[in-house]
């Protein structure tokens, strides 16, 4: 449910200087996940991580939704999916734009 909630997000309301990545960490079937996003024709870049990854960003659960400022920084993040998730990305979105 999060990744067609941010495809919207994406082609309704993202500014042209974001960036959106989905990364897999998860995955047992990596090929099976990038040949979903294709078939779907979702936006997003789908990359696909590991153990370590999760593990550096604290991540136990998915989905885990991150947006991460022009230094590098996470400035905002959730844990689990929401109804208010495309309101909240413009939100920080915005914020973050106006820095």
């Amino acid at each position: 449910m999060v990744i067609p909630n941010l495809d919207a997000w994406m082609k309704e309301e993202m500014p042209k200087n974001v960036e959106v990545f989905s990364v897999n960490v998860f995955e047992q079937n990596p090929e099976s996940a990038k040949e979903y996003f294709q078939e779907k024709k979702f936006r997003l870049k789908l990359l696909i991580g590991n153990d370590e990854i999760a593990s550096a960003y604290g991540v136990n659960s998915i989905p885990y939704i991150c947006v991460i400022d022009k230094t590098g920084k996470i400035a905002y993040d959730q844990l689990g999916f929401t109804y208010d998730l495309e309101d909240n990305l413009s939100i920080w979105v915005e914020a973050l734009t106006k820095e």
